[in-house]
């Protein structure tokens, strides 16, 4: 109960290894609802659908009858030379991080039950390349770890870190939703990756600033 009054009073949590914290979004979420349901609506029986949605962004629908040999050919491509994030949508059905589960997502009934019956699977991609791209001009880069609950590392460009920088992780919550609930790539990129590291180095400076002057008013 003590862990949970401390988290709601400092929206931060402290766990082995480092400190979760949950900073507000600059504007509301944005998603991809329709576009999802007409994509998954018009997959044809033994079809394989790759749509870039948005820049840097790709949705993957394959029906379960499709010839496996041709859906290789086609992902190869499609994703060959780029750095990428591929994400199940299927495997999110159990793992519920959506706000807006699938049966508010996916708004056309007969395909949302073809989905649930598992006759079609969803894959999505990220290119982290044009995510870069993105980040460049606020002097940022990210790199995929190999930490299921950290999967992206926030970096900056451009200048050696220090021990009192630390290190700036995205979590599998907010990244899932670009699969749990169909979330804009571009939303994400803006109020999950920018702005939170730029709020957090913000509270980091003005504590080191408040550490500094601490300490020179004590040695005075």
């Amino acid at each position: 109960m003590k862990e949970i009054h401390e988290y709601l009073s400092t929206d931060k949590r402290s766990v082995a290894g480092g400190t979760f914290e949950r900073i507000s979004v600059k504007t509301f979420p944005e998603y991809h609802f329709e576009v999802i349901t007409k994509l998954a609506s018009n997959l044809r029986h033994g079809e394989v659908c790759v749509e870039e949605i948005e820049p840097g962004l790709h949705y993957i629908l394959l029906d379960c009858a499709c010839d496996t040999n041709n859906m290789e050919q086609v992902l190869k491509r499609s994703f060959c030379g780029a750095a990428r994030y591929f994400m199940s949508v299927n495997d999110m059905k159990s793992v519920r991080l959506a706000y807006y589960p699938f049966p508010l997502s996916i708004r056309d009934p007969e395909t949302l039950f073809r989905f649930y019956n598992g006759e079609f699977v969803i894959f999505i991609s990220v290119n982290i390349d044009h995510v870069n791209d993105v980040l460049s001009p606020f002097r940022l880069k990210i790199e995929v770890t190999r930490n299921h609950e950290r999967p992206w590392q926030v970096l900056p460009v451009g200048k050696e870190t220090s021990t009192e920088d630390g290190e700036s992780f995205i979590g599998f919550r907010p990244l899932g939703q670009l699969g749990a609930e169909f979330i804009r790539l571009d939303w994400l990129i803006e109020n999950v990756v920018v702005g939170p590291y730029e709020a957090i180095q913000r509270r980091r400076s003005e504590l080191i600033q408040t550490k500094r002057q601490g300490f020179e008013e004590d040695g005075d």
